[in-house]
């Protein structure tokens, strides 16, 4: 593969991304005014079922297309407003932010190897408990 090819397939992957994160987060607005919960058709269940892996390659868009259409309005939708009084989906924007700023923005604060969050419980909490002349 020449660089030209690699830049355009690139090029071509992170529009394909792009448009899956924009149809995905347009999608999201349809939930709360749609059903809480939103069975597959039969004839849709028996369309997976049969389902072989497929032998030759795809193209990107024709695969998220497809789990878009086959397979993402289906299913109980956890981020509907009346799904157990709103406990907010792993998928709902709140909680997508949150993880971004979790795993991106936590400053790399370490010690022995352990993340700053496992030193907030239990062991490594008390900075002065690891001092050998301290008395308890």
């Amino acid at each position: 593969m020449t660089s030209n090819e690699k830049r355009n397939d690139m090029e071509n992957f992170r529009e394909n991304v792009l448009n899956f994160i924009n149809d995905f987060m347009e999608y999201n607005e349809t939930i709360p005014k749609g059903k809480i919960a939103n069975p597959m058709p039969k004839e849709k269940l028996e369309k997976i079922d049969h389902m072989d892996i497929p032998q030759k390659e795809r193209k990107l868009e024709d695969v998220v297309r497809e789990m878009c259409e086959d397979i993402l309005p289906y299913g109980n939708h956890s981020s509907h407003p009346r799904f157990f009084g709103f406990v907010p989906g792993t998928t709902s924007p709140p909680v997508m932010a949150g993880r971004y700023h979790n795993h991106r923005l936590q400053p790399p604060c370490r010690k022995r190897g352990k993340p700053a969050g496992d030193l907030a419980h239990g062991a490594g909490s008390d900075p002065l408990a690891e001092r050998p002349d301290r008395i308890s």
